[in-house]
């Protein structure tokens, strides 16, 4: 099978046409603001509002809000879908993400008794003396000191210091740390508290931190060090240091995600339109799969690829975070004005640990488990882990025993089916997607722990295997695990449509000729009919807004 430069335009425009005709007919919409976004705002009041109101009134409005934004998910998600957000992926796991997240903070929590965050406090600094925060800020950390060096990770260039008034975490000049809890000071500093609240995934300045050993930053051993002038230039340049790598990291993966998408729109399993062992277009891989029986060559390279494309494209949105808050927004606004508009602390270090784990190290030592706990992101780790944990306490299950273990690891990975699942129905491709694949796939990695650690702990009472044995062991078992189930996620993917998705506004490497050679700026070219934004005429004025394509 050869490659037709065409065949990628053809493929985009088809979907655009059958986009198009379903919207006429009536049998999608286009996913409608405000309406759409009705879930998203029963977060917002129940987090801002719903801790304000007298005794039974908070638990009963969280409550009611919880079900008005399901009821809400339900009616509407045969309904919305779009060519944007990602082939319409988007729709499906932003929503239930946000289901799940109405239900962790306002169902499982009371926002105002269960969380809590570091703040920035701005203090006026005069010679060697500085001034404390106020009482009213440090009265609320005196009980549990210890909670602050358990649940903040610093780097020793870091203090974390107690005074007569309370427990502060770092000085440095210019600004303070403090433990926050709901605010009653002022609704704009609640509002701030509850935005980072619902979009803070991995809670690193909150109490709810998810804590990875192989990639957080490591608190400081016994009392920590007077502040010192030399502490206060290691954070200058600690924080210098981190707005490099982000410019740095930021290109390079823009580069590479650039060029992996030029290279996928290539290859027409990519475009969702040939099953995983067709025949591949590129003339290489059809030499090497020459070397194998079947396709095996080309199903392992189509896997690998796809594993790294999404790896990459997340590095890639993940390298956001620090280059427009630590980076940019200050460039632009000034320190102290940041400051001013946001109490979070932007400008930390360790609010921006790596993502990944060691891979390597991970996938050798721990397997299955390791690959999923230690080495893949944790954007989804609270929200995900949290039901489970409200479960065993509340049923006086002890997590680390068997029927602990096997309870964690069916929720967490029942509500990433979910998640997957429902962002898989809820694309618009030529061909339909299979949700039930994702859901299989995530589920089934529940399965492969347990079998996997219930394989190596009767292998290890027969006999005491070597470490790099051990190693092996653990590799082979996921190589073979992901080589069986793997196809069912990576099958959806091109199914969606997800490899047909502009990820970057410019293509460096489209504009010199390479792929399908078509534009340097394939954001201003959309197929015939195509549009990203446009009013919504649905009949009726709940059913009209503007229209997200």
């Amino acid at each position: 099978m050869s490659f037709e430069p065409s065949l990628y335009r053809r493929v985009l425009q088809d979907r655009q046409n059958l986009y198009n005709k379903a919207i006429a007919a009536g049998i999608y919409t286009p996913y409608i603001y405000p309406w759409d976004t009705l879930p998203i705002l029963c977060l917002i009041l129940g987090v801002i509002l719903s801790p304000r109101l007298p005794g039974p009134l908070n638990l009963l409005s969280r409550y009611a809000l919880t079900l008005s934004a399901f009821y809400y998910c339900i009616v509407r998600w045969p309904y919305p879908r779009t060519i944007g957000l990602t082939a319409g992926y988007g729709i499906g796991l932003a929503t239930f993400w946000g289901l799940i997240m109405t239900v962790v903070l306002l169902v499982l929590h009371d926002p105002a008794r269960d969380f809590r965050r570091i703040e920035v406090r701005r203090i006026q600094v005069d010679g060697a003396e500085t001034t404390r925060p106020e009482k009213e800020f440090t009265e609320t950390l005196q009980n549990d000191p210890s909670t602050v060096r358990r649940r903040l990770n610093v780097s020793n260039s870091q203090s974390l210091s107690t005074n007569g008034m309370g427990m502060t975490v770092k000085e440095f000049e210019g600004y303070t740390l403090v433990w926050q809890d709901y605010p009653k000071d002022t609704f704009l500093h609640l509002i701030d508290w509850s935005m980072d609240l619902m979009t803070s995934f991995r809670g690193i300045n909150w109490d709810f931190r998810v804590f990875l050993k192989t990639y957080a930053i490591q608190p400081p051993e016994g009392d920590p060090p007077v502040l010192s002038e030399e502490a206060r230039m290691q954070h200058k340049e600690a924080l210098n240091h981190l707005r490099y790598t982000s410019i740095r990291n930021f290109l390079l993966y823009y580069l590479l995600v650039d060029f992996l998408k030029t290279t996928l729109v290539t290859e027409p399993y990519f475009l969702g339109i040939a099953p995983l062992d067709s025949p591949t277009s590129w003339p290489w891989l059809a030499t090497l799969n020459t070397l194998l029986p079947g396709n095996i060559v080309t199903r392992f390279v189509r896997l690998t690829i796809i594993m790294g494309t999404t790896v990459s494209a997340l590095t890639f949105i993940f390298s956001l975070s620090p280059l427009f808050f630590a980076t940019v927004l200050p460039f632009f606004i000034g320190e102290d004005r940041l400051h001013a508009i946001t109490k979070a602390p932007l400008l930390e270090v360790w609010m921006y640990p790596a993502q990944w784990g060691d891979m390597f190290t991970s996938l050798c030592d721990k397997g299955l488990a390791g690959m999923w706990g230690r080495w893949w992101h944790a954007m989804f780790r609270y929200g995900i882990s949290e039901p489970s944990r409200i479960l065993m306490q509340k049923l006086d299950i002890n997590p680390r025993s068997q029927l602990g273990r096997a309870i964690q690891l069916f929720v967490a990975f029942g509500l990433t089916a979910g998640i997957h699942a429902a962002a898989s129905s809820t694309t618009f491709s030529i061909v339909p997607s299979k949700p039930w694949h994702p859901f299989m796939f995530f589920l089934s990695q529940a399965v492969g722990i347990i079998v996997q650690t219930e394989i190596a702990r009767r292998m290890n009472r027969l006999i005491e295997f070597p470490k790099l044995a051990r190693q092996a062991g653990n590799f082979i078992f996921v190589f073979v695990f992901l080589w069986f189930v793997g196809p069912l996620l990576a099958n959806d993917f091109a199914r969606c449509g997800i490899w047909l998705f502009e990820p970057v506004p410019i293509s460096v490497f489209r504009g010199l000729g390479f792929g399908a050679a078509d534009t340097w700026v394939p954001w201003l070219y959309p197929p015939e009919g195509g549009r990203v934004l446009g009013w919504h005429n649905g009949g009726a004025w709940y059913r009209s807004g503007i229209g997200i394509y």
